[in-house]
């Protein structure tokens, strides 16, 4: 199992250029989850980003302590299952993947990587009260009777708030199934890998802390309250 991080989306929302090396506290955005994942499985953390940023993204992080492998996407507009696919596609491995714009206590992915079935192609870390994220914004996950699994921002009935870390064991599946479209978000590649007969489990890790960065009032957040004591945590750590 390795440690994957997909960080090739443009920052649009928060306007600093790309959001992975947007610095919070001193340090990359990309810098929590990849310490986080670095530190749980020992292996060096692969991360997708765009082809322009390869060289700024490797002295930025390597500043902060935290050497990554990097796989360059020269699709800048493509959709982020396609960075998901291309990194897997790198690694061929099981991977262990954050997106890099959401920071977590260490709980979090341990819980997934501990209560991830053994039947699974994919588990998610779901949460069912988030204390630290706006759930009008964030990815909903719905489990349908069926066995499906619909992962969804519009869904009004949900069981679960998507985090962000996910274990992924059928990478030869989803490769097979969707070899490099560009065109699917990683809400839909999971979806439709669902709905195609993968096995999709969700894996609970409510109580574990964890925030998104999405806007400029996500990063403010970070300078008082809850969010504050998460950074101070996995700093002092």
């Amino acid at each position: 199992m390795k440690p994957l991080i997909v960080a090739a989306g443009m920052g649009t929302r928060l306007r600093r250029g790309p959001k992975h090396l947007v610095r919070l506290w001193g340090r990359p955005i990309s810098y929590y989850p990849a310490s986080t994942l670095y530190r749980l499985t020992g292996a060096p953390v692969t991360m997708v980003v765009q082809s322009v940023y390869v060289e700024e993204t490797r002295a930025a992080l390597r500043e902060s302590g935290v050497e990554v492998e990097l796989v360059a996407s020269f699709c800048p507009h493509c959709e982020n299952g396609y960075s998901l696919l291309l990194g897997l596609s790198r690694l061929r491995d099981e991977a262990l993947l954050s997106v890099a714009d959401h920071v977590y206590q260490p709980c979090l992915a341990r819980r997934l990587l501990e209560g991830c079935p053994e039947d699974a192609g994919v588990c998610v870390a779901g949460d069912r009260k988030p204390s630290l994220v706006d759930v009008d914004e964030a990815t909903k996950v719905k489990l349908l009777g069926d066995g499906r699994v619909v992962f969804s921002k519009r869904l009004e009935d949900y069981d679960y708030i998507d985090t962000g870390v996910f274990l992924v064991r059928d990478w030869r599946g989803l490769l097979e199934a969707f070899g490099h479209r560009t065109d699917l978000t990683m809400n839909q590649l999971w979806t439709e890998y669902s709905s195609g007969g993968g096995i999709v489990r969700v894996v609970d890790v409510t109580g574990c802390r964890w925030a998104d960065i999405d806007t400029e009032q996500d990063l403010v957040g970070f300078e008082t309250g809850e969010r504050r004591s998460l950074i101070e945590e996995l700093l002092a750590s």
